[in-house]
């Protein structure tokens, strides 16, 4: 094209026709050889701020699209790879960009689809993610993707599988500690909880840390009365009996060297209020000795036929002889 005329259109598009001809044969003049360094940058440089047009992008996307692509049937070594990747490195991509890729993919059938990573893809992936701790940002963009999706059983249960036999840090314990304060437990959830948990005795020092961390902890009136029902429930073993009467004896006794309150006394002075005389005392002695041999002649027949343990404890302290 000469500088100065305007040239013509169909002279300037056949020009290029054998232009392209030409690099497209048997032998194009690129063939075996390689850019130089200098070169590459100059062609970058001149690259640079000048704007593909949408059209013009379509034609290039479409003429490297399947065979027609120079990579086709090949792949690259894995110094390339890591050249491209050193290279992609630093470079954020701007939201518009994401949004552009993602509707790039929308519709496209996913290429892991039915099929599953071998497992030497996953140990792979596995230690190239060990030691790369996520920003804040990322874990709560990880935490929304994940809300609202339930695992399934199977799922649930590989999880626990894999956790087992890795103990937590005190820090790791602190923040699930801080995470559930102030949320309350839904009734199917305690139950679920509490039936994971039976048979299984706890260790000494799960017992001392769980004492330690209810201290200073006043109970409210709906926790006490569900614990007194519970404990009404259940039935103890003669073991559990001698080891409570051993703890509550002498020295170790809850009450021992703790004075009753102020309005402990105020309550126990107004229950015995009201002075009662030696025959009324002795007609309720009377009646309570009769309530007693009943009560003892049923346990006894139950105990027969349930045997000790599944037989109901009818002896009240209300009801013994010795009661005054």
């Amino acid at each position: 094209m000469t500088q100065g005329i305007i040239a013509d259109p169909q002279k300037d598009e056949e020009r290029r026709r054998k232009k392209s001809k030409a690099k497209n044969g048997e032998n194009p003049p690129m063939l075996g050889r390689h850019h130089s360094e200098e070169t590459r940058k100059k062609m970058s440089e001149a690259r640079k701020e000048k704007p593909l047009s949408e059209e013009i992008r379509k034609k290039m996307s479409e003429a490297k699209h399947g065979k027609r692509s120079p990579m086709y049937g090949r792949h690259l070594s894995e110094e390339t790879r890591k050249k491209m990747s050193a290279a992609k490195k630093g470079k954020p991509i701007s939201e518009e960009t994401r949004k552009k890729m993602r509707e790039a993919l929308k519709g496209r059938i996913s290429p892991m689809l039915g099929r599953h990573h071998s497992e030497e893809s996953r140990k792979k992936m596995s230690e190239a993610q060990k030691g790369k701790v996520p920003s804040e940002e990322t874990r709560k963009k990880m935490s929304e993707a994940q809300k609202g999706k339930v695992p399934s059983e199977e799922t649930r249960k590989k999880m626990s599988a894999a956790k087992k036999g890795k103990p937590l840090s005190e820090e790791t314990r602190k923040k699930m500690s801080e995470a559930r304060k102030g949320k309350p437990l839904s009734e199917e959830s305690r139950k679920k909880m509490s039936e994971a948990r039976k048979g299984k005795p706890l260790s000494e020092e799960t017992r001392k840390k769980m004492s330690e961390a209810r201290k200073g902890k006043p109970l409210s009136e709906e926790s006490r009365k569900k614990m007194s029902e519970a404990r009404e429930r259940r039935v103890r073993s003669e073991e559990s009996r001698k080891k409570m009467s051993e703890a509550k004896h002498g020295k170790r006794s809850p009450r021992s060297g703790r004075p009753p309150s102020e309005e402990t006394r105020r309550e126990l002075s107004a229950a015995q209020k009201g002075v009662r005389s030696s025959e009324e005392i002795q007609r309720e002695r009377q009646a309570a000795q009769q309530l007693y041999l009943k009560h003892r002649f049923q346990q006894k027949i139950e105990e027969a036929i349930y045997g000790k343990k599944r037989a109901r404890t009818y002896v009240h302290p209300a009801s013994h002889p010795t009661w005054s």
